[in-house]
């Protein structure tokens, strides 16, 4: 089953994985803000994921199940909450991807025992863009080598020095330059670099895939495949994720394959990335708490219960407290809203007509447009039930700096 339009509830990692994990929106688990001083840079401290939210991990073992989490993104390690209900943790930063099917498929052949539930987290595509040089050829057919000389030496410079680690050495000293200076030519290829990563993950995911159906185990597992969020290339000024509410950084994929296969299908509806959680909790037989935001994509069997376009929330922090200072985002069908802190500054879209998001209906027209109008409430109606909810929570914790923390952060480009 293919969602067409599943959408994120943040532009990055950990609140996106926040919601996944517990069902709720970002400004209800908090799990959202790392404050990163830097006149200390060894100071990294960030809000945690709270006991008070049952994660999908712990509602499975209750029932159990045996699970399993391999991950491999410094935002959602065990200290921070996210390993809750897991027998077995595995954080993987410095593994190759290679190596990371491995330990997955060593895991599922030599100690798992059913029932299971195993969440893998990779963290590439992801800056730095630096596939193996067998992935971008097999999907470019033409070298990394070949791709770069055949640019400007100021183009071939920059990807150097922002995304191809293993070709500094060498190469001329020069100032840290940034790849909104990239030629036309030069963003092609960062893009081309991006999919040769998208292409090596497929091949690695396809491994675990591969055992699973060798070993038998298609006719009783459920897959479900996805991301926590988008990746920018200038659609909006903006390069990398956690920098806006467009459909670049939050539209990800979702692919749901219940145990025995079904007739490929897809569903044209607008679902939230989130809905995973009671999805997958209904058909192990685990209902969901109370509290929970979202809504189950298929019943207890595996069938579809998506039969129209659901209202999707979004936040963006961007490092910021409290909540009432975050942007969000509602999609309502074929249209979006996006708020920033001033209530009054909004964006509307049309996107069966824009799906660049680039015709801002708002500004075309008054405030006062019934569209614009109806919207902004929609949207804020949807904000004030979950801040009420959020209430009820208590205040955010948080926890840190951890050991190395820094290094793995600016290694990703966060910092």
């Amino acid at each position: 089953m293919v969602f067409e339009r599943c959408y994120s509830q943040a532009p990055w990692t950990k609140p996106s994985i926040g919601s996944l994990f517990t069902g709720v929106l970002p400004r209800v688990h908090r799990a959202t803000i790392s404050h990163n001083d830097a006149q200390e840079l060894e100071k990294v401290t960030v809000q945690m994921l709270r006991p008070q939210f049952v994660t999908i991990a712990e509602r499975l073992h209750e029932v159990g199940y045996h699970t399993a989490y391999f991950l491999a993104n410094p935002h959602t390690q065990q200290e921070y909450g996210f390993a809750r209900g897991f027998d077995h943790y595995h954080y993987m930063y410095s593994q190759e991807c290679e190596r990371q099917a491995h330990e997955v498929i060593q895991w599922l052949y030599q100690t798992a025992r059913e029932p299971f539930f195993v969440f893998v987290h990779e963290i590439k595509p992801h800056r730095p863009y630096d596939p193996p040089p067998q992935s971008f050829e097999r999907q470019h057919r033409v070298t990394i080598d070949a791709a770069l000389e055949a640019l400007p030496e100021a183009d071939k410079a920059i990807l150097i020095d922002q995304h191809l680690v293993g070709k500094r050495e060498g190469t001329r000293a020069m100032a840290r330059r940034s790849v909104r200076e990239l030629s036309p030519d030069g963003l092609r290829l960062l893009a081309q670099l991006y999919q040769a990563q998208v292409d090596y993950m497929d091949t690695q995911f396809g491994r675990i895939f591969g055992f699973a159906k060798r070993q038998g185990l298609l006719e009783r597992t459920l897959f479900a495949f996805t991301s926590d969020h988008g990746e920018a290339f200038n659609e909006h000024g903006r390069f990398y994720h956690s920098n806006s509410l467009y459909d670049e950084e939050l539209h990800v994929p979702l692919v749901i394959r219940p145990p025995g296969g079904i007739k490929a299908t897809r569903i044209p509806w607008t679902v939230g990335l989130y809905d995973l959680y009671p999805t997958l909790l209904d058909i192990a037989g685990a209902p969901s708490p109370d509290y929970v935001q979202s809504t189950p994509l298929l019943d207890g069997r595996g069938s579809i219960i998506v039969t129209k376009d659901r209202p999707v929330l979004s936040d963006h922090d961007a490092g910021a407290l409290p909540p009432d200072r975050w942007s969000s985002s509602l999609i309502v069908g074929d249209h979006k809203i996006i708020a920033r802190e001033d209530p009054h500054r909004v964006q509307v879209f049309d996107r069966s007509v824009d799906a660049g998001e680039t015709d801002d209906l708002a500004q075309a027209t008054s405030p006062a447009n019934p569209l614009v109008a109806a919207l902004s409430e929609q949207l804020s109606t949807a904000k004030a039930k979950a801040d009420a909810l959020a209430t009820s929570f208590g205040e955010p914790e948080w926890v840190g700096p951890l050991d190395g923390m820094q290094d793995q952060l600016e290694a990703l480009g966060y910092m």
